[in-house]
């Protein structure tokens, strides 16, 4: 129970080392009581422990930071999002706006 931040930092951490097991990505959802992961592979509790003996000889800082970029969403999707979403014109009184 050590809140959001915590259980985010924990569900990146172990949503990167069972994404390279299993060499897909991995869904994560966070809140201030736990977090899921979900993937479309089939856990068994062997890979599990393994993901918990491994967090427990890194250095999680190094990892969280290499790995970082992999978990945000670029601008051409943020981009592509707003607009689906009207949050950016195309139109402004007769000229059009250049993305």
């Amino acid at each position: 129970m050590y809140g959001r931040r915590v259980n985010d930092a924990l569900s990146r951490i172990f949503a990167i080392l069972l994404g390279e097991h299993y060499g897909e990505d991995i869904g994560v959802m966070v809140s201030d009581n736990g977090f899921v992961l979900s993937l479309q592979a089939e856990v068994d509790e062997g890979s599990i422990t393994e993901v918990f003996s491994k967090i427990a000889k890194l250095d999680v800082t190094k990892l969280l930071k290499e790995n970082i970029r992999r978990t945000e969403i670029d601008e051409e999707k943020i981009q592509a999002l707003c607009s689906k979403k009207l949050m950016v014109l195309r139109n402004y009184k007769g000229q059009k706006i250049s993305s």
